[in-house]
C-alpha cells in the first residue's frame, strides 16, 4: 500500500495545481454564500457545496482541448506529429548524412542515481506517510466521537412518553419517509440530531420533556426527519472524507463549520 501510495504521490505533476484549484473552489463559494439572497433558499447553497465535495473528491481533470483533432480522440501534439512538415524530409536527409558523434562518447550508466533525486524519494516517501496518518487520524477521531455520543444514549435511554412517539410517527408520516428511524431521549445528549447512515436513529435531550410543548416537539422532529428524509446523514460523510483527506488544508476546515451552519 505504501508503495502505491508513493507511486501516486510521487507524480507531484498534479498535486499543487489540484490543491490550489480546491482552496480557490473553497473561497469562491465561501465568497458567494456571502453574497447570495437570504430568498434564494438553501437548494442553491446545497448546491454549492455539493461542488466542492465533488472538487475534494476528484482530483483528476480531463483537458479541454480546442484543437479540432481533439474531436476525434488526438491531442494537439500527436495532431501535429501525425501531419509532417514540408521541410522534414531535407531535415532527415541532413542528418543521415551526418556521421553519427555520438557513437564516441562514453555512456553514463542509469544504474546510479544522483543524491538529490534520492532525497527527493525520500522525502516524498515522508510525506505521504504524514498525509496518510492525518487522513486515518481524522477518521478515528471522528468515528469515535459518533460512537460515543451514540452509545452513551443508548446506555442510557429513558422510555418515551406516548405523546411524543405519537407526534413522532405522525411526522414521520407527513413526511412519507420510509425508513423507521428510532427515538432516543437521553440526558447525555446535548441537543437533537440525527446519526447513522445505516440503521438511523433520532436522539433527543431529556430536558426537552420538561418545558417543551407539542407543538415544539412537532417542530424539532419535523426539522430532524427533513434531515433524514433528504439524505443529509449520507452527505456529511462524503464532507468528512472530503475533509480527511484534505485535513491540512484550514480553508476547508472552516468551510466544514459554514456547510454545518447551511444543513441546519
Amino acid at each position: 500500500m505504501l508503495h502505491s501510495l508513493h507511486s501516486l504521490i510521487s507524480q507531484s505533476e498534479w498535486v499543487g495545481p489540484f490543491l490550489v484549484r480546491v482552496s480557490l473552489c473553497a473561497l469562491v463559494i465561501l465568497v458567494a454564500r456571502r453574497l447570495l439572497p437570504s430568498r434564494w433558499g438553501a437548494q442553491i447553497r446545497r448546491l454549492l457545496w455539493t461542488i466542492l465535495i465533488v472538487r475534494c473528491l476528484v482530483p483528476w481533470t480531463q483537458p479541454i482541448r480546442y484543437h479540432p483533432a481533439g474531436l476525434f480522440g488526438f491531442e494537439r501534439d500527436q495532431a501535429a506529429r501525425v501531419a509532417p512538415s514540408p521541410t522534414s524530409e531535407l531535415v532527415d536527409t541532413h542528418i543521415r548524412t551526418e556521421p553519427d558523434r555520438t557513437a564516441q562518447r562514453p555512456t553514463i550508466s542509469q544504474d546510479t542515481k544522483p543524491v538529490a533525486e534520492d532525497f527527493r524519494e525520500y522525502g516524498v516517501c515522508v510525506l505521504a506517510c504524514l498525509w496518510a496518518s492525518g487522513v486515518l487520524a481524522v477518521l478515528v477521531v471522528i468515528q469515535y466521537q459518533n460512537r460515543r455520543t451514540t452509545s452513551r444514549a443508548i446506555a442510557t435511554a429513558l422510555p418515551v412518553p406516548p405523546w411524543i412517539q405519537a407526534v413522532f410517527l405522525s411526522c414521520r408520516d407527513q413526511l412519507r419517509i420510509r425508513a423507521r428511524p428510532a427515538l432516543i431521549i437521553s440526558p447525555h445528549v446535548p441537543s437533537p440530531c440525527l446519526v447513522r447512515a445505516i440503521r438511523p436513529r433520532i436522539l433527543l435531550p431529556s430536558k426537552l420533556l420538561k418545558d417543551t410543548t407539542e407543538c415544539q416537539m412537532r417542530h424539532i422532529l419535523l426539522h430532524e426527519c427533513i434531515h433524514l428524509q433528504q439524505g443529509d446523514i449520507w452527505y456529511a460523510w462524503l464532507w468528512t472524507i472530503s475533509l480527511a483527506l484534505h485535513w491540512f488544508n484550514p480553508l476547508l476546515w472552516w468551510a466544514g463549520r459554514r456547510l454545518s451552519q447551511d444543513c441546519e
